[in-house]
């Protein structure tokens, strides 16, 4: 067999495989640089750490089966290995499914911190943003059963004989996956960022709050590029043909999972970038218990609701 017919794209898939490897080693060191700060300088674990745990294994496995399915194309070609492949590809769906809803779940638990349950005024954007999630993790649960079991027993994937579920559908389901992700993590951050503008913080505060806020969305301006590719080359695993847009899709989905990653591992790392410059918090005691003023009415808030210096803690160093 030709290397034009084994590789027609001419893909250099031992870069594709090291991008990947990378993507895992960079996404284990910012956990680890995370879960450092919690545990010995904040010395705080909580629920969003461990979420944030479980989005990296499952992101870890995603992409240990991503460099199979490539192996698998680089070895075998593409017309040889492109069942193989996809069947893999296949079972990969699940774990990446999982990594985004968790991951998600993590951010979501990190904005809940900023709108307190005891205050009546921020209830609302509190059901808001629980209705959002839990609408957007049930949607990408069902969806990862449906690219699983999509020819029934997913062995089925590749095989003429098999009756699948049409590509377009899958497109659409995956074009809506990915404007989900767009949606929600524009809401949770502008909600919170909505109470922020409101509050007695000081203009420097609220700026670093704001900034670590909108990072949360800067993992979806790669989920509106992946959206119209996901409309182009081969639709559906039976097809085998170019790899070359499955390929930039795949990467790009991976790529964003590790976006989200890295940022909700650097938002964590303010009080370790301070021990190393010399620098304080910068937020007092009592700026910690921040009044927050809504329309005419002044509420204080608890510690345990919403603590203002473990923003500070968590935002990148802002100038």
């Amino acid at each position: 067999m030709s290397s034009s017919s084994k590789n027609p794209d001419n893909i250099n898939w031992a870069s594709v495989i090291a991008l990947d490897a990378v993507s895992v080693v960079i996404a284990i060191f910012c956990l680890g640089l995370r879960l450092y700060v919690r545990k010995f300088i904040v010395k705080k674990v909580s629920l969003d750490d461990w979420l944030l745990i479980l989005g990296v294994f499952a992101f870890v496995v995603t992409d240990a089966i991503d460099i199979w399915c490539w192996n698998v194309e680089a070895i075998e070609g593409v017309d040889a290995g492109g069942n193989k492949h996809f069947q893999l590809l296949n079972i990969e769906g699940f774990p990446y499914f999982i990594a985004e809803v968790t991951t998600r779940a993590a951010y979501t638990v990190f904005y809940l911190r900023l709108l307190p349950s005891q205050i009546d005024d921020y209830k609302r954007e509190r059901y808001i943003l629980l209705i959002a999630f839990w609408t957007y993790a049930t949607y990408q649960i069902v969806s990862a059963f449906m690219n699983l079991f999509q020819c029934g027993n997913p062995a089925n994937i590749g095989n003429p004989d098999a009756v699948c579920i049409d590509g377009t559908i899958l497109s659409n389901m995956y074009a809506a996956s990915y404007g989900f992700d767009v949606i929600l993590d524009w809401l949770m951050a502008l909600l919170p960022i909505s109470i922020i503008l409101k509050s007695t913080m000081t203009r420097r505060t609220k700026m670093s709050a704001v900034s670590i806020l909108l990072l949360g969305c800067v993992a979806s301006i790669l989920a509106i590029v992946v959206i119209p590719l996901n409309y182009t080359g081969t639709s559906g695993y039976s097809d085998v043909g170019s790899q070359l847009f499955p390929l930039i899709v795949d990467l790009l989905s991976n790529t964003e999972t590790l976006v989200v990653i890295i940022c909700l591992s650097l938002v964590a790392c303010k009080p370790l970038f301070s021990r190393f410059l010399d620098q304080t918090n910068g937020v007092s005691v009592a700026e910690s218990q921040t009044v927050f003023l809504v329309g005419s009415k002044a509420s204080k808030v608890p510690d345990f609701s919403i603590e203002i210096s473990e923003l500070d803690e968590a935002r990148l160093s802002v100038v």
